[in-house]
């Protein structure tokens, strides 16, 4: 099975991104930024896939456009949890560096 041009353009930088997100921010602030945004990506794409398909199929574009819209934002999700792992790894093998950054990071 191979990645299409949406969800190769989502599954990388939402990994990157989440990655970076849960390293530098607490978990539950991650949690609820992730989440917030896999709802915007969500709605986002359904209306976008429900106004494509409003052209060739009228009578199932809303079908369409969930289906569609529920299959990228499952890659989306897939995503956000290996950057979740990978930032939980990454905080048990080096704290030390962790906690270097995120005082850098500090303003």
């Amino acid at each position: 099975m191979e990645f299409d041009l949406v969800e190769k353009r989502t599954f990388y930088p939402v990994l990157i991104i989440s990655f970076l997100v849960f390293l530098f921010l607490s978990f539950d602030l991650g949690m609820k930024i992730f989440l917030f945004s896999l709802v915007i990506y969500f709605f986002v794409l359904f209306f976008l896939c429900t106004y494509w398909a409003g052209e060739s199929h009228p009578e199932r574009k809303f079908i369409i456009g969930f289906l569609v819209s529920f299959l990228h934002t499952f890659v989306f999700l897939v995503g956000g949890f290996l950057g979740l792992i990978l930032a939980q790894i990454t905080l048990k093998l080096s704290p030390l560096l962790v906690n270097y950054f995120r005082g850098i990071l500090r303003f």
